[in-house]
């Protein structure tokens, strides 16, 4: 398999203070069920970091709440090309945090045509304007 669809470790969003940052002072962008937190950082590596979440409010079992995190990230994953090459090329790295705001879990069309309104809105915002 290609390394460019990989979702690699230093791709997945883990640091409480990034996060705490990003909860802080991140713009939303929503999308019916999916919501997602944004903000971008210097880094001179580059990059998209993200991650993910479902409401245990909703989800009360964890292997309904990992299942919907797990079709995210694959969703994510198999998408974010685009704000990932557009980030490493300008030296500068976006947060973004997922949530799953639905009351069922949903199948894996859904939330890639979720993402995939997400990824778009972020692409718009980010890469479009500067073009």
């Amino acid at each position: 398999m290609s390394e460019q669809f990989t979702l690699q470790k230093s791709q997945r969003l883990k640091s409480r203070k990034t996060i705490a940052a990003l909860f802080a002072s991140g713009h939303g962008v929503s999308v019916e069920n999916v919501r997602a937190l944004h903000l971008v950082e210097s880094h001179p590596g580059g990059g998209v970091q993200a991650g993910f979440s479902a409401p245990a409010r909703q989800f009360r079992l964890s292997v309904q709440r990992n299942r919907v995190k797990r079709l995210m990230r694959e969703a994510w994953r198999l998408q974010q090309m685009p704000l990932r090459t557009y980030f490493d090329s300008r030296g500068e790295r976006l947060v973004v945090f997922l949530i799953y705001r639905g009351k069922e879990i949903p199948e894996q069309a859904i939330v890639m045509l979720q993402v995939a309104a997400v990824i778009k809105k972020l692409e718009q915002r980010y890469v479009r304007q500067t073009v």
